[in-house]
């Protein structure tokens, strides 16, 4: 059943942890109230971008620019998101993406892939106004793969008729973040792993390609366990069909995060075992068109202080874009 806002009201999520035995709770009330000032975004002007190498599903180095659009913030409340730092609070205008992508498209040369990742839902027609999926479609369809991101649940006919007007693959990325039932309530994503499954095989029936996000290690789990979790999860996201599954470092900065980690409800990953996750996960046997990375975004935030910081970033880039760890490195 789907409420006139289109998101479906079947099960009432609350993230619980405890400190002392004494349950702790986090809903989306309280996620918010730990929230601190928004950065200063302006949808009028031309949005960031950065361009990557990554491989494509047949191992060939390609151009890959993400380009940060900004509109309104995601409507679900996950607890360890902090990307509503750079979305608008109101729905976002029609046009304006348009106009967003229209100002930085001239900077970026290559057609190979180009990711328009607006920190919210592309599917969610207050982020991403009818008229500007036409418009955008119109603007990305000469590239090879357009990448968009977008909650499991908020599955519709836009998907694939947006996938339609492009002369390339889009691929659809979900953030999944753990296959843990139990962890994954916890978040207060507001979806189960079904609900992943589901809208992987609704993807696959339309000969969409599928990215998975994962944390590594989400709320919850111990330094301990975060290999054997997030390789169990990463196991899942493949068998679902995930062309590409990333694996996110947990990070502080939302708020409820930063006063989760000072209360040890939290773990936050050191840079030796990220690495030494990313060698296993890169170990796991997979199609041929599957690739695992390990997002490299703000990565200094783990070093804590290593000298050898500069060529470990070098080392994951080669292991990102080989897809295989090299016998030459060796954890400091």
């Amino acid at each position: 059943m789907l409420s006139r806002s289109g998101y479906t009201n079947r099960i009432r999520f609350r993230s619980t942890f405890y400190i002392n035995s004494m349950p702790i709770s986090f809903d989306s009330s309280r996620i918010l109230e730990w929230r601190g000032p928004r950065k200063p975004v302006d949808p009028n002007l031309p949005p960031a971008f950065v361009t990557e190498l990554e491989p494509d599903e047949n191992g060939v180095l390609k151009e890959a620019s993400t380009v940060f659009l900004v509109g309104k913030e995601c409507p679900f409340r996950c607890l360890m998101c902090d990307l509503w730092q750079y979305t608008t609070e109101t729905s976002t205008r029609p046009g304006s993406l348009v106009k967003q992508l229209t100002q930085i498209l001239p900077n970026i040369q290559h057609r190979q892939i180009i990711k328009l990742y607006n920190a919210s839902n592309f599917f969610d027609l207050q982020a991403v106004p009818k008229e500007d999926l036409m418009g955008l479609a119109a603007l990305v369809q000469d590239f090879e793969t357009v990448v968009v991101e977008n909650h499991p649940r908020l599955l519709s006919s836009r998907i694939p008729d947006f996938a339609g007007r492009l002369h390339g693959q889009l691929q659809v990325a979900m953030g999944l973040e753990t296959a843990d039932e139990n962890i994954l309530n916890s978040l207060n994503k507001q979806m189960t792993l079904a609900d992943y499954e589901n809208a992987c095989a609704f993807l696959l029936e339309h000969k969409l390609s599928i990215r998975t996000f994962l944390l590594l290690p989400p709320p919850g789990v111990s330094a301990n366990d975060t290999l054997k979790h997030t390789i169990a999860s990463v196991q899942h996201a493949i068998r679902c069909g995930s062309d590409v599954t990333s694996m996110i470092p947990l990070r502080p900065g939302n708020g409820i995060m930063d006063w989760m980690s000072s209360n040890g409800l939290v773990h936050l990953p050191d840079l030796e075992l990220a690495m030494q996750t990313f060698a296993a996960a890169l170990q796991l046997p997979r199609g041929r068109r599957q690739r695992v990375f390990l997002d490299l975004w703000n990565l200094e935030a783990l070093a804590n202080n290593r000298t050898d910081l500069p060529s470990a970033i070098q080392e994951l880039q080669r292991w990102n874009r080989e897809q295989g760890p090299t016998s030459s490195f060796y954890y400091k």
